[in-house]
């Protein structure tokens, strides 16, 4: 009976697991009587989970059946080099294991023709999980999908087991991806054709699907949907006559304890910190240092930015203090804070730190969390304005995930292609900018099998405000309406920050073409969305829209609603200063004076010679901070209505 593979769990884990699942196999295998020559054997060593022999004996017998046949493509010879592969496979020869089952499918497939076979989609199967455990997950993919397809083809549609656990397989890899839609719908068929198929009966099958969709649900942020998950599988594992499988409890109850500290929040937490200090009567404790850091990151994840600073500086204190050296986890941790907090010094200084650490544990080898250090400096770099740092660190970040993941579409490396884009277009190099805005787009669209997706509606519009950037008008309108089109659906139509800005960027394009009328339209729903999600108060981003908007209609010759606009615009820059109590950066302050502008020309159109006299006048004081923005808001009370 085919097994589902348990999701989640350290390599060595999962290899021990895998070796014992082989073994029930083979008993199964011995028990329906598979004596072909040497084959014997091989079942009895590799019971005893004596590989080395096990391989010797099935190597013997692929020579003897070659020799046999005389080369002949048989269907014996074609099983024997699958289960060689396999074998292989749970040694830890993945290069060998992946010549040998590539092989023994290309003769399935010789053998059997075009049609769907069992068997052929046996060897795809196989395939497809090792190619997973490769990191080559597009080929993974294909190969798990065209296996769904010939199963259920030879099931006719039937709920099987064989098609449940290409379904778990497939489910698994899309989540990996990042793709948690297509893998939650694949794990829920998944756990509906296995309840159906050992009908409604508890079974080891059903506990690891179900633990693998809590899992899932517990990253997409459905916390009580993955608690019901994971309980209901735990309960299965303990129903199970012989006893439950030690390490499917151990992890069961590890992401069940995990998840309802997530839901529970800080209390316990606290609790259990109050108690260890007095266990430990105040003094430093590795136990106490690991509770201050798992609540300091509870509270970086809730908001709480100050407590949760205090509580993984004191965590990092203490880890020095018991260990003689900094705690990589915490010192990453409170780096990635800093840089939320807006202090950027202290951030580089302890992402820097973390990254050396990394470096050091993994011996300057690629890795994964190597490269997602990188990748949290240049984005910190980038904040700084230190562009070529920024750029350097982010491609070393998506050189080593490209190693790491072998080439593999997957959405942490597009967003690394993405933010390094990003760099590139304010560096000024657009067509390398472009390219990787490009691949991100496409990697994206992969990974998120073309479905609308937030992350591929951002791509698509940084794509769009550079190809308008370098002049191509048209290809910038394309993305932009795209983009606009994809954020529609994923906020399902409601009023979102996001989509005012797209329509914002729409409209300035229209302008721009010339295009008076659709541009006025873009820029109205815009203004009138922005209003709607800050509430109605003053807010920069709605006077900036407020004098695009004044712009379009003054080249419409809409001069007595363009002056309303561009006083409105002007009077909440006043009312946002005066606030803020701050000097404008350099791109508000040249928005300021474009809107300045602005209305002394609608002005003068108009005849209001006193009044664009006296916006041309507040010009000088434009770079004096706080005082300015006093001087303009009384200017603003005395232009006409």
């Amino acid at each position: 009976m085919p097994r589902v593979r348990w999701p989640g769990w350290p390599s060595k884990f999962s290899r021990c697991r895998r070796r014992c699942c082989s073994k029930g196999w083979l008993v199964d295998a011995k028990e329906a009587k598979c004596n072909a020559a040497g084959e014997g054997r091989f079942l009895r060593s590799c019971s005893a989970l004596d590989l080395e022999r096990a391989e010797e004996h099935l190597t013997e017998a692929l020579r003897m059946r070659k020799s046999v046949n005389d080369g002949a493509l048989l269907v014996s010879v074609a099983s024997t080099l699958h289960e060689l592969g396999v074998l292989l496979f749970q040694k830890g020869d993945l290069e060998q294991a992946e010549e040998h089952l590539k092989e023994a499918l290309r003769m399935m497939k010789s053998v059997h023709g075009d049609a769907d076979h069992v068997e052929v989609a046996i060897a795809l199967h196989e395939l497809g999980w090792l190619l997973k455990q490769k990191g080559d997950l597009q080929q993974a993919e294909a190969h798990l999908k065209e296996a769904l397809r010939m199963r259920k083809s030879v099931y006719a549609g039937a709920d099987h087991v064989n098609v449940a656990v290409t379904l778990q397989e497939l489910g698994w890899l899309l989540k990996q991806k990042g793709d948690l839609e297509q893998a939650e719908e694949h794990l829920k068929e998944a756990l509906r054709m296995m309840k159906s198929v050992y009908g409604g009966a508890d079974h080891d099958n059903v506990a690891a699907t179900l633990h693998a969709l809590g899992m899932l649900l517990q990253k997409k942020g459905d916390l009580q949907q993955a608690e019901e998950h994971l309980k209901e599988a735990l309960r299965m594992m303990m129903s199970f006559p012989a006893g439950a499988d030690h390490m499917s409890v151990e992890s069961t109850l590890h992401e069940l304890c995990m998840l309802l500290q997530k839901k529970k929040g800080e209390e316990p937490l606290k609790e259990e910190l109050r108690m260890k200090k007095s266990v430990y009567g105040g003094a430093d404790h590795a136990s106490v240092a690991s509770t201050l850091h798992e609540l300091g990151v509870l509270l970086f994840q809730k908001g709480d930015l100050e407590q949760a600073e205090a509580h993984l500086t004191e965590a990092l204190r203490m880890k020095k203090s018991v260990y003689g050296g900094a705690g990589l986890d915490t010192v990453y941790a409170l780096g990635m804070l800093l840089k939320q907090k807006g202090d950027l010094e202290q951030a580089e200084e302890h992402l820097k730190e973390a990254l050396r650490m990394m470096k050091s544990v993994y011996g300057g080898a690629d890795h994964e969390l190597v490269a997602d250090a990188l990748h949290a400096l240049g984005m910190l770099l980038n904040q700084k304005g230190d562009l070529n740092q920024a750029e350097e660190h982010l491609k070393e970040a998506l050189r080593i995930k490209k190693s790491v993941y072998g080439g593999a579409d997957l959405a942490n490396v597009a967003v690394t292609l993405y933010e390094l884009g990003i760099v590139l277009k304010q560096k000024g190099d657009l067509q390398q900018a472009e390219e990787h805005l490009k691949e991100a787009l496409r990697m994206e669209k992969s990974v998120f099998a073309g479905a609308d997706h937030a992350n591929v509606a951002v791509t698509l519009h940084q794509l769009g405000r550079l190809r308008k950037q370098k002049g191509d008008l048209n290809q910038a309108e394309e993305h932009l309406k795209e983009a606009l089109r994809m954020k529609k659906s994923v906020y399902g139509g409601c009023d979102h920050v996001e989509v005012a800005c797209i329509l914002h960027q729409l409209g300035r394009l229209l302008d721009q073409k010339g295009n008076l009328n659709q541009a006025e339209e873009h820029l109205k729903e815009a203004l009138r969305m922005k209003k709607s999600v800050y509430g109605g108060c003053d807010h920069v981003s709605v006077a900036v829209t407020l004098l695009d908007l004044g712009v379009v209609l003054r080249s419409s010759g809409k001069l007595e609603q363009a002056q309303e606009l561009l006083i409105e615009a002007l009077r909440m820059k006043a009312s946002v200063m005066r606030t803020r109590r701050s000097i404008l950066d350099h791109e508000h302050h040249e928005r300021l004076v474009a809107a300045l502008i602005e209305l002394g020309a609608v002005l003068l159109l108009r005849q209001r010679w006193t009044a664009a006299w006296m916006a041309v006048m507040v010009f000088p004081f434009c770079m004096v901070g706080a005082s300015f923005a006093t001087l303009l808001h009384f200017a603003v009370q005395l232009l006409p209505g």
